[in-house]
C-alpha cells in the first residue's frame, strides 16, 4: 500500500520558516513605507530668504551667501576620537521677525556616522537608508541668530548629549541653547530628557574664531558641544562646500525628518496612521494563521 502524504500538518521546520517569512515581509514593509514617505515641502518657506536676496545687519548690506560664510561655525573633535569627514554645509537664512534677528541654520552633512557596535551599525545603516534616504548621510543642524541691529550673535542652538561619552550605545538627544547676556557672555539652557533634568548656567564663555562659533562633535552620531583648546578641526570643517538649501533639496532629502532648530515642518500623520492599522491587521492575521496551523499539527499528532 503506497505511503500517504499528510499535507494538512506542516512540519516544525515549515512552521518556523513560515514565521520567519512573515517577519521578513513585515520588516520589508516597514522599510518600504519609510523609503516612500517623508518627501514633505518646507512649511516655513515664506520666511526663508531666496538665494539672490540681501540682508541688512547693523546698517550694512550682505548677500545671503556672504552672511552665511561670515558666521559659519567651525567644527572640531577631541584628539582621541575619530569621525567621517564633513562633505557639505547647507544653510538657510530665515527672517526671524519675533527676535529681530536673522536665523542662520547650518546643516553639516557628514559622510556617515559609525556606531561603536559593528553589528548594530550595519543594521541601523539599513534603517537610516530607508528612513532618511540614500546615499546615507548624517545631517545635523546648528542655528545661529544674528541681531539685525547690532550684528552680534545673540543666540546659538544645537542638539547635544548629556555627558562626555563619545561612544554611548544609545545616544540621547538634548537641545542646548546659548543666549547672549549684556556683558557678552552667554546663558546656557539644556532641556531635560530621561534621567537628566533641565538646567541652566548663568554665564558661559562661548569660544569664537573671529565671528564664527567654535563647536565640536561630542558623540559618534555628531551631537555637538562647545569646542575646547585640546580639540582639532574635523576634516572638511573649513574646506567643505557651503551652499544654499533649496526648497527642492529640502523635500527630496527628507529634511522634515531631521533636526532643523526653531523652524520645523510637521510630517503628515494620516499615512503613518493608516500604515499602523495595516501593520496591526497583518500581525494579527499572521498570528491567527500560525495558531491555526499549530493547533492542527497538535490535533493530528494525537490521532
Amino acid at each position: 500500500m503506497p505511503a500517504q502524504i499528510d499535507v494538512g500538518s506542516p512540519s516544525k521546520f515549515a512552521l518556523g520558516g513560515m514565521a520567519l517569512g512573515m517577519v521578513a515581509i513585515y520588516l520589508v514593509g516597514v522599510l518600504a513605507f519609510n523609503a516612500l514617505t517623508g518627501h514633505v515641502p518646507r512649511a516655513y518657506e515664506d520666511q526663508v530668504l531666496p538665494v539672490d536676496s540681501t540682508v541688512d545687519i547693523a546698517g550694512t548690506q550682505f548677500t545671503v551667501d556672504e552672511v552665511a560664510a561670515r558666521f559659519r561655525p567651525s567644527m572640531s573633535i577631541a584628539s582621541e576620537n575619530k569621525t567621517p569627514p564633513i562633505l557639505d554645509v547647507k544653510y538657510e537664512v530665515i527672517d526671524n521677525t519675533d527676535a529681530n534677528a536673522w536665523s542662520l541654520v547650518y546643516f553639516f552633512v557628514w559622510e556617515d556616522e559609525t556606531h561603536p557596535n559593528a553589528l548594530y551599525d550595519r543594521s541601523y545603516w539599513i534603517y537610516r537608508a530607508a528612513r532618511y534616504g540614500y546615499p546615507v548621510r548624517d545631517i545635523e543642524y546648528v542655528q545661529i541668530d544674528v541681531d539685525k541691529t547690532t550684528g552680534e550673535i545673540n543666540r546659538i542652538r544645537f542638539e547635544s548629549s548629556p555627558d562626555d561619552d563619545y561612544n554611548p550605545t544609545f545616544a540621547q538627544h538634548y537641545t542646548d541653547q546659548y543666549v547672549q547676556n549684556a556683558d557678552g557672555s552667554y546663558r546656557m539652557f539644556k532641556d531635560g530628557s530621561g534621567d537628566v533634568k533641565p538646567f541652566s548656567l548663568p554665564s558661559v564663555q562661548v569660544p569664537f574664531d573671529g565671528e564664527k562659533v567654535s563647536l565640536a562633535a561630542a558623540t559618534w552620531n555628531h551631537l555637538y558641544r562647545l569646542a575646547r583648546d585640546s580639540d582639532h578641526l574635523v576634516d572638511g570643517s573649513q574646506s567643505a562646500r557651503l551652499s544654499y538649501l533649496t526648497a527642492e533639496e529640502y523635500q527630496n532629502v527628507k529634511y522634515v525628518r531631521k533636526g532643523t532648530g526653531d523652524f520645523r515642518t510637521s510630517e503628515p500623520q494620516a499615512p503613518h496612521d493608516a500604515f499602523r492599522v495595516a501593520a496591526r491587521v497583518y500581525v494579527i492575521g499572521c498570528v491567527v494563521v500560525l495558531l491555526v496551523l499549530i493547533r492542527r499539527r497538535i490535533l493530528l499528532s494525537r490521532e
